[in-house]
């Protein structure tokens, strides 16, 4: 026997109207507004370029030493002091990501605490 409430076509049901058209005065909750800054789309990578990441080539001034020095920030696998990369995992490597060009940095390493200012950060193209 077949179902007497099969949709056989389109109905209007009463009292539901069709979904309004966006318009400029309404916007989606993950737009900006004037107030407050553009926010990203959930699941969305958002890289700051004036800061400090894994991937970037970073020239600090070493302050204890009086003396600049250039790292790159790598990933633990990757990390080779001899070639000048450093893990993000290491202490210095933690006490950077995140800072931009200005920032000083304090890192207690074996050799005692360190401070470390932040003088330029490039990234590979």
């Amino acid at each position: 026997m077949a179902d007497d409430k099969l949709n056989t076509g389109p109905e209007k049901s009463e009292g539901i109207s069709p979904p309004e058209q966006s318009g400029p005065e309404t916007r989606p909750a993950a737009e900006h507004t004037e107030e407050s800054p553009p926010q990203p789309a959930p699941g969305e990578v958002v890289v700051d370029f004036d800061k400090i990441n894994v991937g970037c080539t970073v020239k600090v001034f070493d302050i204890t030493f009086d003396e600049e020095m250039e790292f790159k920030i790598v990933g633990s696998t990757e990390a080779n002091s001899l070639e000048g990369k450093i893990s993000n995992e290491s202490p210095v490597g933690q006490a950077l990501i995140g800072k931009s060009v200005g920032d000083v940095v304090e890192v207690e390493t074996q050799a005692g605490v360190m401070e470390y200012k932040v003088l330029d950060i490039s990234r590979s193209q």
